[in-house]
């Protein structure tokens, strides 16, 4: 995001770009980590499953081999799922990958299913014997094929049969639908291709709708001008690119090291202030006691919380009516945009 606002022809702007891609991946290959166990911690929303995938096709297409042919039979109108969209996109785009390289350089078929299925879960799962509804994913190939003893082993930690062209991530896989309360059925056969079935629990809630961050950045641009915002964090790099993009947005930037030096800052400029994004993990002074006492000083306070937890775990000591937005490190610059003016909008609309 900061690269944006440099001339691409400068050489730093290659660098800006090497850092995103870095802190991407690292942000990714912690959750994966985490997956691996199935006791990795989700955002969830309720979703469909079949817009995750369209979302994905263009990705999809890229990661299959030039000898496979990529088919979607996709049922229309299926319940939502309560799932972290990220994580299922993970969990779409393995299954597939897995399945180009158990055809590697043959022809071959990679078809794509989704359905909607009453089924009973392993007891493991569900203690009643009653079936339940499964929005289901299905992904079956023409490939090389499995033994049963590949099959036995296949989601064990860092297990690998890429010599027989399966295997890849396939424990992460298996811990992210179990993450979500699912479960995931094998078959295969020696050189008659592989199925693998993701059942994920359907959902009894609506479809939630959310703003694209341009929507809110856009809708909310006129309102945003010479509004002062508080950015406080113990990483100086973090403070230096939020106050230059956001005084190029037109805000009045204020900033802190600490907890300590927030509520001094905010003390002298409250009525300048409209908005506080507040780091959660600090010296001297945490975010969540920093907040406490922002909010004495402050009733009317408008905090928005950062912190590299996902929100779940950020608030597990703090109530969420206490705070105004969340933001998941690391964030986009256009994410920090749109949350600020959406808390600032809401402020004058109260």
């Amino acid at each position: 995001d900061l690269a944006a606002s440099i001339n691409k022809e400068e050489k730093v702007h290659q660098y800006l770009d090497e850092i995103n891609k870095s802190v991407g991946l690292a942000s990714e290959l912690t959750g994966q980590m985490l997956a691996y166990s199935g006791k990795g911690n989700f955002v969830v929303e309720t979703v469909s499953l079949n817009a995750i995938i369209e979302k994905m096709k263009p990705i999809l297409y890229l990661s299959v081999s030039r000898k496979a042919r990529l088919l979607f039979h996709i049922e229309d109108c299926l319940p939502p799922i309560t799932v972290d969209s990220s994580q299922m996109g993970q969990v779409v785009l393995n299954l597939i990958t897995n399945a180009s390289e158990a055809i590697g350089s043959s022809n071959g078929t990679i078809t794509v299913t989704t359905g909607l299925e009453n089924t009973l879960a392993p007891e493991k799962y569900i203690s009643d014997e009653e079936n339940h509804p499964y929005v289901f994913l299905q992904v079956d190939d023409t490939g090389c094929g499995m033994t049963p003893d590949i099959i036995e082993k296949l989601f064990e930690p860092f297990f690998s049969t890429k010599f027989t062209g399966r295997g890849l991530g396939m424990a992460v896989v298996h811990g992210i639908i179990e993450g979500h309360k699912g479960f995931l059925t094998v078959s295969s056969e020696i050189g008659s291709g592989s199925s693998i079935k993701v059942f994920i629990p359907a959902s009894e809630h609506t479809y939630e709708h959310v703003l694209p961050d341009d929507s809110i950045h856009h809708s909310t641009s006129s309102v945003k001008t010479a509004a002062g915002v508080l950015i406080v964090d113990d990483e100086a790099s973090i403070v230096f690119i939020g106050k230059q993009v956001l005084v190029k947005e037109g805000f009045t930037v204020f900033s802190a090291g600490n907890g300590e030096e927030a509520l001094q800052v905010y003390s002298e400029n409250r009525n300048a202030i409209q908005c506080v994004v507040l780091d959660l993990t600090m010296p001297l002074m945490d975010g969540a006691e920093c907040l406490k006492k922002l909010k004495e000083l402050d009733p009317m306070v408008k905090v928005i919380l950062s912190s590299g937890f996902n929100r779940q775990d950020a608030e597990s000591n703090i109530h969420s009516d206490q705070i105004a937005g969340y933001l998941k490190k690391p964030y986009s610059l256009k994410s920090l945009i749109a949350m600020i003016n959406g808390v600032i909008v809401h402020q004058g609309h109260e």
